[in-house]
């Protein structure tokens, strides 16, 4: 008899996701980035999203027991605004709130839905995912509810909390200011500013010091007075620094901007630090033998390196998910620990927790890792999709690009043609756990580590090495993929090291790929020289045949089943891009870009940034406006919200009933900004 179920569920802030939990351990993991194809996910999700994870992983709704909803609104609403650019402030509570009421609708038998604070979520997710009984547990990030930082100990599957940092005091807050003041853009800007300080040298740190830091044994960080005595929002933060940095960086693509570099270099030191001090607290607190991290700041795997080499502790344990997008999985191991106290302890010995992938209908022929060897090794670069996806930020051997760890041009290559990003950034190593063993560096299967390497060993592998001569690596032992493991066996066998180049499948700005019709068309349009799908090789050739979507996810097909045939044309949202397919005469449906004019008839298309029935019953200020625009227009008002769905004004009218009261007005006119741009 299948046991019963806790979901743990993200419904809104940046990284959303779900984690389903069974007597068994942790069943899935999603990432709602790996579905919308928007880096770092919705801010609002979708409740039905819910329903087609649990569809896609064979759960049927009946068996969710407990809901887990990290974060306790109520109190976040209390705090300043929103470190993420971009996003309004406000009534949080009323939107969570509704999500999960659609979502209890659907799930029949539910006995619970617990809320847990946002670092315990990030301790949890951690220590209940880690080898070990006891140990100190440390959580850092730009802000909880109110904590920025905590000190726990983990006991035989239980946390305690020893210790908290409190706001403004925020070393990640700190992190992103001077990464936005860098110049640099985008999701992940900063992990770039972490590698942009492997250019720089650390000569800024007591300015730093200086304007941003009071001196404090006893909290992780605290602000200097003056930064204090401002309101904690990155606009406000990010003024402070360029009053006294100087105006914001240009970010060069080409070249790394020294300036900047040294910047970065500067507060990598203080953040090592400070990290190294509180763990230091950690140890003194708990009195344990091992270590577990987790919160954005743990992303910093140069920090991680060295709290590791720092031999305070004897096991350093950093789980791939310790960002926001592991608190879903936080959550479900705390509720479902409290139901089933007694469920064998679960480890996470795999970040292959997503989802799985079909092998192509049609191939050109099965693998056989020597001939995959070949190809890599002289100089081919290869896409490997294989399994369930890997969770997190970084490709683990399931969603990778491989290549040969010797060719010294390789990284020019995939940074200009693959990934369309700067120039200087760097690549990791994929190698055997025995060859690193050998080289002095430990086990990392889960790539959150940097450690420096000797520079014989980097003249023998340029290609996978940062400037200062260190290597964020992962480690493939005995447990690993038994395919991906053969593969570097056989590399071994004609290098004499079990290397290669490895880094994540996806475009410019986009999430890693999840599914094969995702790798297909990243394949398509990439400079990829084949793709390995499961167990077969997808040769360029063969790409004629293979079934072609379109860059939202949605094949193009399934976008004309928005429009009525022969009369619309309709506009598809893909992050900021906007994708135009419009209808032949015979019916047939083109992406914008392979026409040489885009005429718009028939209709004017809105496009909701958010989900049609979050609108209707929190918004209903924006369907006056709506109206209003039907009003002046001789053709019909078609609007299209964040999950393809297509209705008019006139059927959303009659179709849902309106809300009495609004959100605050600040959403209200963030989304009636953004359609009428």
């Amino acid at each position: 008899m299948a046991s019963d179920v806790t979901v743990g569920y993200l419904p809104v802030g940046h990284d959303p996701s779900i984690a389903i939990v069974d007597d068994t351990g942790v069943v899935a993991v999603a990432e709602e980035e790996r579905y919308s194809r928007i880096k770092r996910g919705r801010f609002i999700t979708d409740p039905r999203w819910v329903f087609d994870v649990l569809d896609e992983f064979g759960v049927d709704p009946e068996r969710v027991r407990s809901l887990a909803v990290p974060n306790i609104v109520a109190l976040q609403e209390r705090r300043p605004a929103s470190s993420l650019e971009g996003v309004p402030r406000f009534g949080q509570a009323r939107v969570v709130s509704s999500i999960i009421n659609r979502v209890l609708a659907r799930l029949p038998r539910v006995e619970s839905v617990e809320h847990y604070r946002h670092h315990l979520c990030h301790a949890a997710s951690t220590y209940l995912a880690s080898p070990f009984d006891r140990a100190a547990v440390v959580t850092v990030d730009g802000m909880g509810e109110t904590e920025t930082a905590t000190i726990s100990l983990g006991v035989e599957g239980t946390l305690e909390l020893l210790h908290s940092t409190e706001l403004p005091n925020s070393l990640g807050y700190l992190y992103q200011a001077l990464a936005w003041w860098s110049g640099l853009e985008g999701a992940e800007r900063e992990g770039k500013f972490m590698g942009l300080a492997s250019w720089g040298a650390p000569t800024s740190v007591d300015l730093l010091r200086r304007l941003l830091i009071a001196p404090d044994d006893e909290a992780l960080v605290s602000v200097s007075a003056d930064l204090a005595s401002h309101p904690v929002r990155s606009s406000v933060w990010n003024s402070y620094v360029s009053r006294h940095l100087g105006p914001r960086r240009n970010g060069d693509p080409e070249v790394p901007d020294p300036v900047a570099a040294d910047i970065a270099a500067s507060i990598q030191v203080i953040i090592e630090e400070s990290l190294l001090r509180y763990c230091r607290r950690a140890r003194d607190l708990t009195r344990a033998a091992n270590l577990c991290l987790a919160g954005g700041v743990f992303m910093n795997t140069v920090a991680n390196g060295v709290i590791q080499r720092s031999a305070m502790f004897d096991q350093v344990f950093v789980q791939p998910m310790a960002s926001d997008n592991g608190l879903a999985l936080g959550a479900a191991l705390l509720s479902h620990r409290r139901r089933v106290p007694n469920a064998p302890r679960w480890v996470m010995k795999s970040a292959a927790l997503g989802s799985k992938v079909a092998p192509p209908a049609r191939r050109t022929g099965d693998l056989r890792v020597e001939d995959l060897s070949d190809r890599i090794l002289s100089g081919q670069v290869v896409g490997w999709v294989r399994g369930r996806a890997e969770v997190g930020a970084r490709a683990l051997g399931q969603r990778s690009v491989l290549a040969d760890a010797r060719a010294p041009l390789t990284p020019s290559r995939i940074n200009d043609k693959l990934k369309r990003r700067e120039k200087w950034r760097p690549f990791a190593p994929i190698i055997l756990e025995e060859d690193a063993s050998a080289w002095g560096l430990p086990r990392s299967p889960f790539m959150t580590f940097v450690h420096p390497v000797e520079e014989a060993i980097r003249e023998q592998f340029p290609a996978v090495f940062h400037v200062d001569g260190s290597a964020r690596l992962q480690t493939v032992g005995a447990d690993g993929d038994p395919l991906l493991r053969s593969l570097l066996l056989n590399v071994r066998e004609r290098i004499g090291t079990g290397i290669l180049l490895n880094t994540s499948l996806n475009g410019p700005g986009m999430p890693i790929v999840r599914t094969q019709s995702q790798a297909l068309d990243l394949f398509r349009t990439s400079d990829l020289d084949c793709l390995m799908l499961e167990d077969a090789i997808v040769e360029r050739a063969n790409l004629a045949t293979m079934p072609r979507t379109c860059e939202c996810g949605l094949s193009v097909e399934t976008l004309l089943q928005l429009v009525e045939p022969e009369q619309w044309s309709c506009l598809a949202t893909h992050a900021k891009a906007v994708h135009r397919v419009k209808l032949r005469d015979e019916g047939h449906g083109v992406l914008g870009g392979d026409l040489p004019e885009i005429g718009y008839h028939d209709a004017v298309t809105v496009l909701l940034p958010t989900w049609i029935d979050l609108v209707a019953e929190c918004a209903p200020r924006l369907f006056v406006w709506l109206q209003s625009l039907q009003a002046r227009l001789a053709t019909p008002v078609v609007l299209i919200d964040a999950n393809h769905r297509t209705v008019t004004i006139a059927e959303m009218l009659s179709d849902h009933r309106l809300g009495s009261g609004s959100l605050p007005s600040e959403i209200e006119t963030h989304w009636l900004n953004a359609v009428e741009r």
